[in-house]
């Protein structure tokens, strides 16, 4: 979401990093961020083609990531 803010309110990103990268940018496995992926579409929060990412439901994702955080 820090990322859609800096880009002025854009909902489609092009991740320029593998999942491999994400994965050892935030200390988890390549498979932790691919089921985390899939889990947020599954929720009908992201869209994932490849790279490219398009957020559907930004609230959506902010309460995930505040009940996260929160516990």
């Amino acid at each position: 979401m820090d990322l859609v803010h800096r880009l002025g309110g854009r909902r489609e990103i092009c991740l320029l990093m593998s999942r491999a990268e994400i994965g050892d940018h935030l200390g988890l496995t390549s498979e932790t961020v691919t089921r985390t992926f899939t889990l947020l579409q599954n929720e009908k929060l992201l869209r994932v083609n490849g790279k490219d990412v398009t957020i559907l439901d930004s609230n959506g994702l902010l309460l995930n990531a505040q009940a996260i955080f929160s516990t």
